[in-house]
């Protein structure tokens, strides 16, 4: 089953969703379709890029599903981006030695909106994975579930310089969701950029994390307005005791710690949970809390 050709020529066409048409095997050329804001092929039965990809310079919502993805660098608008379902990542740029992931992924220009679900040969440390990333300015909101490769989200080994480091992905919303090896959100010296964005922070299902992250990154996590954390069932402190560990603006020792946007606090389903913090934790906007 094909589309007609006359799709090609449909220039004011600004959505072209294809979702769950199974039987569709390919497009035709999409290089006219210059106003086109949404594409979405998730669920059909495309295997390749559609030609003229680079010209659809307007668009803002691209869902590949499975398809294999090369270097998307044209697309600066687009602000959400869905792919690598229930596939090995292998869709853009693969680097390998000189001590970068085996696996490495270019992204658009602007992106705000990452899902990455059921993927497999990640770098065990999340952000390893990307080869560059522009996003500082607003932050990344993104969604991992099920990549069972991944053990920290950011891992900065002892003298990586964090401020030229491509990696350094800032954070606006994080949701993680059954990644059975995950041990913590960060270790060693991270840029300061990476959480001090973070507004909402979600944790589910991560049965191997005993501690949540460091005391030493609070100082950058003044902006968070949510914490959830459930069925973690070695979970034993959300904010841990360790210092030495953290940003690299990060030194406080004080045993207060202060949460003072923090307005939403859930924590349920955690059988070892010993401790929230050690010390006093302030939590001057907290509004919503239930812990169970």
């Amino acid at each position: 089953m094909d589309l007609p050709s006359s799709i090609s020529n449909l220039e004011s066409l600004t959505a072209l969703s294809l979702r769950g048409c199974g039987r569709l095997k390919s497009v035709p050329p999409l290089g006219k379709l210059k106003n086109l804001r949404v594409l979405d092929v998730f669920q059909t039965g495309i295997k390749e890029v559609p030609q003229g990809m680079e010209n659809l310079v307007k668009l803002k919502f691209l869902d590949m599903g499975g398809i294999d993805l090369d270097d998307l660098a044209s697309l600066e608008l687009l602000e959400e981006f869905r792919g690598g379902e229930e596939r090995i990542i292998e869709h853009c740029t693969i680097e390998a030695g000189g001590g970068e992931a085996a696996t490495s992924i270019f992204l658009p220009h602007g992106i705000d909106i990452l899902e990455i679900m059921f993927c497999r040969g990640l770098s065990s440390c999340f952000v390893d994975n990307f080869l560059s990333w522009t996003t500082y300015l607003r932050g990344l909101t993104c969604r991992i579930f099920r990549c069972d490769d991944i053990e920290w989200i950011v891992h900065v080994p002892s003298g990586r310089n964090t401020t030229t480091d491509p990696h350094c992905i800032p954070f606006h919303s994080l949701d993680v969701h059954c990644l059975q090896n995950l041990v913590g959100l960060c270790k060693g010296k991270i840029a300061s950029h990476n959480f001090s964005g973070l507004t909402e922070l979600v944790i589910h299902h991560c049965s191997r994390m005993k501690k949540l992250f460091p005391r030493a990154i609070l100082q950058d996590l003044k902006n968070l307005e949510k914490l959830a954390v459930g069925w973690c069932f070695e979970m034993e402190e959300i904010i841990g005791k360790g210092e030495g560990e953290g940003s690299s603006q990060s030194s406080s020792t004080s045993t207060t710690a202060d949460l003072p946007k923090l307005k939403k606090l859930h924590l349920y389903n955690l059988p070892e949970l010993k401790s929230i913090c050690e010390g006093k934790l302030m939590c001057d906007s907290l509004k919503i809390h239930g812990i169970c």
